[in-house]
């Protein structure tokens, strides 16, 4: 038998101050129900150690310290807890504390996975029940990629095998083995509850921003090859599930976006001019086109081009709609 019904894990790197304000938000209603936190602490200095030494009279809280590679430091924190649900949460946000007994209540209906920090479809505010994994991965694969996102049971882990391969990419390890586990499951169940992220959840502010190489190796490389590897069962819904981020990360002012932070220069544009013609519906000339903008004329050129662009976007995101049609038809007419 586990130690712990649900288990609370959080991979940390250097925020001692965050995990304090963490720690101090969810420690007593987590110890009054039972629930483990595991802090798996790859920090270079004891300062996270120290704060988690604050809290040792509570049974709840385990420390471990972990200086390996990030990827692996994330994968231990999924194998490590003993618990019968999983629940793997970032060093900057977590559920609030008074969530906590319904998320347990919940579990007793024995799902194979709760999502509960839904980043699409939040102004649902009804509860989404599902027997097929597909319906899970076409409706919720970009909200999952959240950290405390959902929480998945074990056992899900131990069906797609609790290992981590070399050629396993460092963003997505855990999400594919979510989705290769459930796929091996006859009788799957999942939940989407729909707490908004926004208000329902304690939230410590993040300033940096990826730069453009690591950008594209998530959000391109990664994200395509995690998706790819997945098993046939979710062949139909692969393609559409590439350009998830056309919802926010590409739309064209979230592109010009990301060019004023940084996030986004001409030399990885041209670099990763095929990744980005899988995951985004808008043509790479965007792409181009903001890498050239210098970053500091980025927010002026939103402010006055701002109208004819959004033209422009709405043109294209029709176009682009009626040439994905017609590839679907022809498809279909080549299939008959």
């Amino acid at each position: 038998m586990a130690k712990y019904k649900l288990a609370i894990s959080i991979p940390t790197y250097d925020r001692a101050d965050s995990i304090d304000l963490m720690l101090n938000e969810i420690i007593e209603i987590t110890e009054k129900l039972k629930i483990g936190v595991y802090i798996f602490d790859g920090s270079p200095n004891d300062e996270t150690k120290k704060i988690c030494e604050k809290y040792k009279n509570y049974t709840c809280l385990n420390y471990i310290s972990h200086t390996g590679e990030v990827k692996k430091r994330h994968w231990e924190a999924a194998i490590i807890p003993d618990c019968d649900y999983l629940w793997i949460c970032r060093d900057r946000s977590i559920l609030k504390s008074e969530f906590y007994g319904i998320l347990l209540r919940l579990l007793e209906e024995n799902y194979d996975v709760m999502v509960i920090a839904d980043i699409i479809n939040n102004s649902d505010k009804k509860m989404h029940l599902m027997s097929s994994p597909c319906d899970l991965f076409k409706n919720y694969l970009l909200s999952m990629t959240l950290f405390g996102s959902y929480i998945v049971k074990k056992e899900i882990l131990k069906l797609a095998g609790e290992s981590i391969e070399a050629k396993y990419y460092k963003s997505f390890a855990l999400l594919a083995k979510v989705f290769q586990g459930i796929a091996k499951k006859n009788d799957f169940k999942a939940l989407n509850i729909p707490f908004d992220y926004k208000t329902n959840c304690f939230i410590i502010p993040n300033k940096n921003w990826l730069n453009s190489e690591q950008l594209f190796d998530t959000w391109g490389d990664d994200w395509i090859k995690m998706i790819d590897d997945l098993p046939p069962c979710y062949n139909e819904y692969k393609e559409k599930a590439k350009h998830a981020r056309d919802i926010d990360f590409w739309k064209f002012y979230s592109i010009l976006d990301l060019r004023m932070h940084g996030s986004i220069d001409l030399k990885n544009v041209i670099k990763y001019r095929n990744v980005i013609k899988q995951v985004s519906s808008n043509p790479l000339l965007f792409f181009i086109f903001a890498g050239l903008i210098p970053q500091k004329l980025v927010k002026p050129f939103i402010k006055i081009f701002k109208p004819i662009t959004n033209i422009f976007e709405s043109i294209w995101s029709k176009i682009s709609k009626e040439i994905n049609n017609a590839k679907k038809s022809l498809k279909k007419k080549n299939k008959q």
